[in-house]
């Protein structure tokens, strides 16, 4: 893998454990009854 993939990746895999916190903030926020 070359640098450049490598940071792809880190930036993809970033992306998406900031989409997955966002989700499960918006479900708990849901669940309590905030939204």
């Amino acid at each position: 893998m070359t640098r450049t993939s490598i940071e792809a990746c880190a930036k993809a895999f970033v992306v998406v454990l900031f989409i997955l916190f966002v989700y499960s903030v918006y479900r708990v926020c849901g669940m309590i009854g905030w939204v």
